[in-house]
């Protein structure tokens, strides 16, 4: 698997890919979404491998102690970097192909295909700006797209369906008596990308917008979040 453990064996390769990584992390770590100490967390170990590679590398003139040093500097930088790889890398949703490849790493596994559903989202909403409101969800594992439906004035109606791509279809042409709700609702909108945070601006003050979300894979589409609510200001 392309995301699988990536650290290579010899020390000069682990030196030239560890470089790439925090240099990459530390100019983007902003739009990345990186905590600051998380990158010292990394700096803190490569400063002891930096200094003890920068000797244990000339093999004629290092003594057995130095290269024991830089042994234990490596190991020590690993343990702190495997896993930065990992969460930080391979599973900020805010990294994209691109820029695990400007990590001098290779892209995500595209051939790995999820066999199962994603779970049902669990929603927060919050206020931004005037007018705003903020939706997101937890990151649901293997999921690669989120759906919101953010509707005004009213909940979902019953007679709606998710298509396995995870559009949305409201048809009340087949049900002869629909449920009277659709009557209630006055505004919709309907985001579906990868990224889990939604922004919906130019809403109504004093009016109370109803919130839905729903994960897509290639398995399908998840059950429905439970609904949340909020009035914008």
């Amino acid at each position: 698997m392309a995301n699988s453990d990536q650290i290579p064996g010899p020390d000069n390769e682990f030196d030239t890919l560890q470089g790439i990584i925090v240099t990459a992390v530390t100019a983007n770590s902003a739009t990345w979404a990186i905590p600051a100490p998380e990158i010292t967390k990394l700096t803190d170990k490569q400063n002891p491998w930096a200094a003890t590679w920068l000797i244990a590398k000339d093999k004629q003139n290092s003594t057995s102690a130095q290269k024991k040093a830089k042994d234990l500097a490596r190991k020590n930088y690993t343990k702190v970097l495997r896993p930065f790889i990992q969460k930080w890398i391979y599973r900020n949703e805010l990294v994209d192909d691109a820029a695990i490849e400007q990590c001098g790493l290779r892209p995500r596994d595209a051939t790995a295909t999820p066999t199962t559903k994603p779970d049902a989202p669990v929603v927060t909403i919050k206020r931004g700006v005037p007018g705003e409101l903020i939706a997101t969800c937890a990151i649901i594992p293997k999921a690669k797209y989120y759906g919101c439906l953010m509707l005004e004035g009213g909940l979902l109606p019953s007679d709606f369906q998710i298509s396995p791509d995870g559009k949305i279809i409201v048809n009340t042409m087949n049900n002869p008596n629909p449920n009277p709700q659709p009557d209630t609702v006055t505004g919709f909108q309907f985001d579906l990308t990868e990224k889990r945070l939604k922004h919906f601006t130019g809403l109504k003050p004093g009016v109370t917008y109803y919130f839905y979300y729903y994960a897509v894979n290639a398995a399908g589409v998840s059950p429905l979040s439970a609904v949340v609510s909020m009035m914008c200001w």
